[in-house]
């Protein structure tokens, strides 16, 4: 993208926020995050940023990529589809990879009746989370869990190389300790109340939806939608193929196709 387009879309940009003030906020932390070899001031700032439209106000660390993530979901609209799709009722949203909790801001402006299971391994951005919940008047209703999830139960270290929105899960050496808990999703529920049913099921786990789904028989019955954001190499075919293996058959749309990445909506077909 050439200079010129870029600066015709960072000012298109500005009828997305509040003020002129939000806007120029918005605008330093991407020259923070696109110029991190130079020592400029108030990097991993944490600001308050409104955006029009949007009653309740918003809270990110400058630099970082926590305002490319406000901007995908109430800006660009990344899961304007999922709720314009009828979806049911939606009683109860588990939303893996809960980042700042932008997602889970999200869900409840949209289906507010819906109980939050929202899942983050990052204490950072839990942190975040919790102070972004606050600000709409959330932070009670949620259920928050600080840990992984995966295929299998165990602990894991931190994969901090990329930024907070890409953090990855590393397993540790034999008889060591890591840094957070990964569960197996049943074993998540079982932390959350074991709900019957999971309405909305959204999953951005950063490549461990591969070992997630790849042994989902137990509990794929219980969801009745998902979201999911899909990372090379394990993409729609072979996740698809995990799905079907489990017994599970879901009307299934293409949301995003991006190079490595894949978001699909998938909704359940009830058996005859």
């Amino acid at each position: 993208m050439s200079f010129r387009h870029i600066l015709i879309k960072r000012w298109r940009l500005r009828r997305e926020f509040h003020t002129w003030f939000d806007w120029m906020v918005a605008n330093y932390s991407w020259l923070l995050f696109h110029c991190r070899r130079y020592p400029l001031p108030w990097r991993n700032r944490i600001m308050v940023l409104r955006l029009r439209g949007v009653k309740s106000p918003f809270v990110v660390r400058l630099g970082t990529s926590d305002l490319p993530v406000l901007q995908e979901i109430f800006a660009d609209g990344e899961y304007a589809d999922v709720v314009k799709t009828d979806l049911g009722q939606v009683n109860t949203i588990v939303d893996l990879g809960s980042n700042i909790g932008i997602s889970l801001r999200y869900w409840h402006e949209h289906f507010p009746q819906g109980k939050l299971i929202g899942v983050e391994p990052d204490m950072g951005n839990m942190e975040m989370c919790r102070r972004n919940l606050a600000l709409c008047g959330i932070s009670e209703q949620p259920t928050l869990v600080r840990a992984c999830v995966g295929g299998s139960n165990r602990s894991v270290m931190l994969d901090h190389k990329l930024d907070a929105w890409a953090i990855r899960m590393r397993d540790v050496d034999s008889g060591s300790s890591g840094e957070v808990s990964v569960y197996d999703f049943p074993t998540l529920l079982t932390h959350c109340g074991d709900p019957a049913v999971i309405d909305l099921l959204k999953c951005d786990i950063e490549g461990a939806e591969q070992e997630l789904f790849g042994a989902c028989s137990a509990w794929i019955g219980r969801v009745r939608n998902i979201v999911i954001e899909l990372h090379a190499p394990y993409l729609r075919q072979a996740f698809l193929s995990d799905i079907e293996k489990a017994g599970a058959k879901f009307h299934v749309r293409d949301l995003q196709t991006d190079g490595g990445v894949e978001v699909l909506l998938l909704t359940r077909v009830d058996k005859e």
